[in-house]
């Protein structure tokens, strides 16, 4: 095989029985003299038949070449900022691909030719053919940080520090609200995975000496967009909204005209762009991506609220993560069940 040629292979999430991925890709790079061997969850053989073979030294050249032949070379991309897709915004989404690809090639970065649509989001982020994505902090700082790259996070038009972002506290408009202290009412959140919906919130309704309030009604929407419109409808009492989210929720949904901003929570870095490609990369592509968002057209630039890109280094993220220690302390990091407020949307 030429020193050029790559190989891909198809091996799923698993766990190929202890073995990493990185001490997979070595024994293959070198078992057939290629330059590097890619992880696919989308092309080559089976998870199975590549776990069967690459735990016994004899079959791991003759997986590599079945990987070889079927692959023929070509490597599997994926790429999507599915955090601020809303459909009314999604031609601009779609522009800042096309900018980006524009951007990416002119760096020498290979990407994908449209955005992926992904209905399990931690699988996307932990994706070994992934080019870029845009994540939440929480999953980012819990659990990717040690298995992805960090290339930056956007800065929105938000009224905060560049790269920075916060929630906005709504309420019932109308609704008497006597302050967080004095808050046990019903709480909608979009997921609990969510830094900006449940983190964040948690965080603001703990006591002064960082003691829980007690038990809490939570109950979970699927969406911020969702947790508008049950508080909009009075069906829940208070949620944290990304203060994103909810500026493009004031300009497409009708329903904020029913509720209150109340307060905001402690501005935290915001949503960030990982990739999986090679540490190699990641200075053409933060490059890339600063340039793709500078030539953006103002109009998509306006509906997006995207102003610019900052590269964050990665322990700034450390806050994200020492909340949400803290909440596991005190017994708060949980999933909320709850069945009567169910809703499929965007984050």
């Amino acid at each position: 095989m030429a020193e050029a040629e790559q190989v891909i292979l198809h091996v799923g999430q698993c766990s190929l029985f202890g073995k990493s991925y990185n001490d997979i890709g070595a024994l293959l790079a070198r078992s057939c003299a290629c330059s590097s061997v890619y992880f696919s969850c989308s092309v080559g053989i089976r998870c199975s038949d590549a776990c069967q073979s690459l735990v016994q030294e004899e079959g791991i050249a003759a997986t590599a070449r079945s990987a070889r032949v079927m692959a023929k070379g070509r490597l599997y991309m994926q790429a999507a900022l599915p955090m601020y897709d809303w459909p009314e915004v999604r031609w601009a989404s779609e522009a800042l691909w096309a900018t980006l690809q524009v951007s990416f090639a002119k760096h020498g970065i290979e990407a994908p030719p449209k955005l992926c649509q992904p209905g399990d989001l931690m699988s996307l982020w932990q994706s070994f053919d992934l080019v870029l994505a845009q994540t939440c902090g929480l999953p980012y700082a819990t659990s990717l940080r040690s298995r992805v790259r960090l290339v930056g996070t956007p800065s929105y038009d938000i009224g905060c520090a560049p790269g920075f972002y916060y929630s906005v506290l709504i309420t019932p408009a109308g609704h008497a609200f006597d302050g967080l202290e004095r808050f046990f009412g019903r709480i909608a959140v979009n997921g609990t995975d969510s830094q900006s919906g449940f983190a964040a919130l948690q965080l603001a309704l703990l006591r002064p000496n960082g003691s829980p309030r007690g038990a809490l009604d939570i109950c979970q929407t699927g969406s911020h967009r969702a947790s508008i419109k049950a508080v909009a409808e009075g069906r829940a009492e208070l949620a944290a909204i990304d203060v994103v989210s909810f500026k493009l929720a004031l300009r497409h949904m009708p329903e904020t005209a029913a509720v209150t901003v109340v307060g905001c929570t402690s501005p935290t870095p915001g949503l960030p762009l990982i990739t999986a490609r090679p540490a190699v990369e990641l200075e053409p592509m933060r490059a890339a991506v600063r340039e793709a968002i500078v030539g953006l057209g103002n109009e998509c630039r306006k509906a997006l609220l995207i102003t610019g890109f900052e590269v964050i280094e990665d322990r700034a993220y450390d806050v994200v993560e020492a909340g949400w220690r803290l909440l596991e302390d005190r017994g708060l990091a949980y999933t909320g069940q709850s069945a009567d407020i169910a809703a499929v949307g965007l984050r």
